[in-house]
């Protein structure tokens, strides 16, 4: 089958011409791509099967550490552009300074590179997902943060277990809730989306399954049935909609009254303004969020103010493009890696920001961010383009 690579790692190595030809050394007339250990195989070579016939069946008790290694991803092209952009600042200044080659600046800038284009490459899967014409479900009883809501929240079916937890805490480490999900916030009631995405606040089963992030929840213990009877099914609805229950209203919608008078001001420096004058019923949750929103990066609540709003007129393929310009940049901001330090690393719990709370420095540099990127920029096919390869 025809497969696309990208090469997201500098190559060096000695370029040999031959004249031959190439053949696999094995050839099937029957080939299918799985994704895990395969249990039965129910079609042999030389059988003539029929559209929508079972041909194997897998054994997907592996597929968690897929899907955790997917998730780490994105953490790890973020990791690798810090890294890359640090290494590239110091190898320019060495040169210039004449201690260092070219050759080594030219390396650190190839790595700068290819960590720019892991980020690429992670939005690019996410809407090919999101285009991807066939069922997919996504079962998720656990946390769902970063790239993991990325892989999950594009599928035809998003199905919440009872420990169902979503979470885009981004802006606590400096940077923003990436992946599309400024598209999925933009569009949801209340100013419901400008407040998780601002205070990074989770919601569970019920508050996921009003704002649309889920399609169905499942009660504890109909969990390892789903898992047992989804795959063989077709369709699946039947299955998931006979075993869905309705989690009644949660406690996010219950607030939605004070988070809307507050979250639809339109500057951050706005939002913060109401959140203190709060009195009476909701003053507990306004403070909370007014706390939360503290602990946050003053650059990255700007840049995602702005990307949560312009999201509301971009369709996901957009957003995504959108992504792409702010991660690119945001990703070799100090206040991210003093994020990561202090968050994931040293776990002091006290970054450092670049800016004051008031955010009056850091609202002067947000639109650097959504400007185009001069080294290439992301451009996602249409989604006819993608449907029709």
């Amino acid at each position: 089958r025809p497969v696309i690579s990208e090469i997201v790692a500098p190559q060096s190595g000695l370029a040999l011409n031959w004249v031959g030809n190439v053949s696999a050394a094995s050839e099937f007339e029957l080939g299918f791509l799985r994704v895990g250990t395969l249990a039965e195989r129910t079609a042999d070579l030389g059988d003539v099967v029929l559209k929508g016939e079972l041909l194997a069946r897998l054994d997907a008790s592996d597929l968690d550490a897929e899907v955790r290694a997917a998730q780490a991803g994105e953490h790890i092209a973020a990791a690798s552009v810090a890294t890359a952009e640090d290494a590239d600042r110091r190898a320019r200044a060495l040169v210039e300074r004449g201690v260092d080659s070219s050759a080594a600046a030219e390396t650190t800038a190839n790595n700068l590179a290819a960590a720019r284009a892991a980020l690429a490459a992670e939005y690019r899967f996410n809407w090919q997902h999101e285009c991807f014409s066939k069922p997919t479900v996504s079962l998720i009883d656990g946390m769902v943060m970063g790239s993991g809501v990325g892989l999950t929240s594009y599928g035809t079916h998003r199905v919440a277990g009872p420990a169902y937890r979503f979470s885009m805490p981004e802006v606590r480490i400096g940077f923003f809730p990436d992946v599309g999900t400024c598209w999925l916030l933009s569009r949801m009631p209340e100013s419901l989306g400008m407040y998780l995405a601002l205070t990074g606040e989770g919601v569970g089963p019920a508050d996921a399954f009003h704002l649309g992030l889920v399609t169905h929840v499942l009660p504890e213990a109909r969990v390892a049935e789903v898992v047992a009877h989804v795959a063989d099914a077709d369709p699946v609805d039947p299955i998931l909609d006979a075993w869905h229950a309705n989690p009644g209203e949660g406690p996010l919608l219950g607030a939605a009254p004070v988070i809307a008078r507050c979250f639809s001001a339109p500057t951050v420096g706005e939002i913060r303004q109401r959140l203190a004058s709060v009195s009476g019923a909701g003053q507990e949750v306004a403070a909370r969020a007014l706390a939360r929103m503290g602990q946050a990066s003053p650059l990255a609540l700007e840049i995602t103010h702005r990307a949560v709003t312009l999201a509301q007129g971009l369709d996901l393929r957009q957003t995504l493009e959108q992504d792409y310009r702010i991660a690119s940049r945001l990703i070799v901001e100090p206040d991210f890696l003093e994020g990561v330090r202090a968050r994931l690393v040293d776990k002091d719990g006290e970054p450092r920001w670049r800016h004051g709370a008031d955010g009056d420095g850091a609202r002067a540099e947000v639109d650097a961010f959504f400007a185009p990127v001069a080294e290439g920029e992301l451009a996602l096919p249409s989604r006819a383009a993608m449907q029709t390869r």
